[in-house]
C-alpha cells in the first residue's frame, strides 16, 4: 500500500490540495496495511469492507493507523478509494460505490439539510483556517475589520469563510456588501490571485498559508484564535449501514484512535513516516501536525461545534431547511470505542485525555 499511497498522496501535496480538500489523482483502490500479523482466533467476522474516502489530508492518524497495522490488527477490513471531490465522494455514498466520507463539511451538511440521511459519527479536522496576504500590505492588517471594502479570494463553501464571515456580521460589517469575494478553484488559486494583487487577502488553510509563507506571502490571521476548535471535515455515512454494521464501524475507529495516539505520542516517527508516504520533507510534516500553526486532527465527533456550524450556515443563508441536525450526528460509536480502549488501557493518559475532549464537545 504504501508506494500507492504515496503516489496518490505525493500528487495532490504537490499540487497543494486543489479544490476543497480535494481527493488524490488516482483512481486506484488500496487494501489496508498488510504489515500487522492477527491470528485467526482473534479476527472477527465483519459483514462488510469499509470503503473510506483517501484525500491529501490522511497524512495523519488515519494513514498512521494504516501504517501501523492497526486495521489489519484488529481484524477491520478498510479500503481506501480516491475521491476527486467532497460532492463526488457523498454521491458515491449514495450509489454504493463508497462507505464513508472524510473530506470537508458545508457539502456533507447541505446533503442533509436537503433530506439525505446521512450520519456523522466521527471527526477528522479541525481548525487550520488563515487569511494571507502579501508582505506589502500586512502591515495594514489590525484585526478583521481590516477586511472592510477590500477583495478576498475564497473558495467554494470553506467553513474558515464562514466563520470569519460570522464575526464580520458581529463587528457590524456586512459580507454580501462590503467585502468583494473572487471565488477561485483551489487553495492554490487563492495564493495565486493574492501574489497578483488581484486581491488584498485571501482565505487559505494552514499547510498552504506555510507554502505561501515559502512564496513570499505573509499569514496575518489564524482563524483559530478568533473561533477556537471549530470544526472542518468529519467522518459521515449513510445512517442505514451505520445501523446495519455497527461494529464495523466502532472497530474503525478504535483504530483510528490508537493511530491518533501514535501521532501524539511519536512525532518523530510519525512524520518519518509520513515523509515517506508523501515526499514532503519530515519538517514539512512536523510543521503541519505539531506546530502552533497547525489544524487540529482527531476522530472524536465534536458534535456540539458541528451544531453550532450548521446553525452559522442556516444563519448565513447558505441553508435552508427545518432537518434537526443533531439526528444526524451518532457520537455513541465513538463512546463505546473509547471506552473498549480505556477498558484496556485504564491508565492511558492519551486516552483518558481525549476522552475528557470528547466529554466537553460532546
Amino acid at each position: 500500500m504504501k508506494n500507492n499511497l504515496k503516489k496518490m498522496i505525493a500528487a495532490v501535496v504537490v499540487a497543494s490540495m486543489s479544490l476543497t480538500f480535494v481527493a488524490c489523482g488516482s483512481n486506484k483502490t488500496t487494501d489496508s496495511s498488510k504489515k500487522a500479523q492477527t491470528s485467526s482466533s482473534e479476527k472477527k467476522n465483519y459483514s462488510k469492507t469499509l470503503r473510506l474516502s483517501t484525500t491529501a489530508n490522511t497524512s495523519n492518524f488515519i494513514t498512521l493507523a494504516d501504517g501501523q497495522g492497526y486495521f489489519k490488527n484488529d481484524g477491520v477490513p478498510v479500503k481506501f478509494e480516491n475521491i476527486e471531490s467532497p460532492s463526488e465522494a457523498l454521491n458515491a455514498i449514495l450509489l454504493n460505490k463508497l462507505d464513508i466520507n472524510t473530506i470537508a463539511l458545508i457539502p456533507t451538511l447541505n446533503f442533509i439539510a436537503q433530506g439525505t440521511d446521512f450520519t456523522i459519527f466521527g471527526g477528522y479536522r479541525s481548525e487550520g483556517g488563515e487569511i494571507i496576504t502579501s508582505k506589502a500590505n500586512s502591515s495594514n492588517y489590525k484585526d478583521i475589520t481590516s477586511l472592510k471594502g477590500k477583495k478576498i479570494a475564497v473558495i467554494h463553501l470553506d467553513t474558515g469563510d464562514y466563520n470569519l464571515r460570522k464575526l464580520l456580521r458581529e463587528k457590524g460589517i456586512d459580507p454580501s456588501k462590503d467585502i468583494k469575494y473572487q471565488e477561485v478553484d483551489s487553495y492554490t488559486s487563492v495564493v495565486e490571485a493574492v501574489k497578483k494583487g488581484t486581491v488584498d487577502y485571501g482565505i487559505a488553510i494552514s499547510e498552504i498559508a506555510r507554502l505561501a509563507e515559502q512564496q513570499g506571502l505573509s499569514s496575518v490571521q489564524k482563524i483559530s484564535d478568533l473561533v477556537p476548535d471549530y470544526v472542518c471535515c468529519r467522518q459521515v455515512a449513510l445512517t442505514s449501514s451505520i445501523k446495519e454494521n455497527r461494529q464495523e464501524y466502532v472497530d474503525l475507529l478504535k483504530s483510528e484512535i490508537k493511530g491518533y495516539k501514535y501521532m501524539e505520542e511519536n512525532q518523530d516517527a510519525s512524520a518519518q513516516y509520513l515523509s515517506g508516504i508523501t515526499g514532503q520533507p519530515v519538517a514539512f510534516h512536523k510543521q503541519t501536525l505539531y506546530s502552533k500553526t497547525a489544524p487540529l486532527f482527531n476522530p472524536e465527533p465534536s458534535k456540539k461545534q458541528v451544531i453550532d456550524f450548521f446553525n452559522i450556515l442556516k444563519e448565513e443563508g447558505v441553508l435552508k431547511t427545518d432537518v434537526d441536525i443533531t439526528k444526524h450526528i451518532d457520537t455513541s460509536l465513538f463512546k463505546d470505542a473509547i471506552t473498549d480502549l480505556l477498558k484496556e488501557s485504564p491508565k492511558d493518559a492519551t486516552y483518558k485525555a481525549l476522552y475528557k475532549q470528547f466529554q466537553a464537545n460532546n
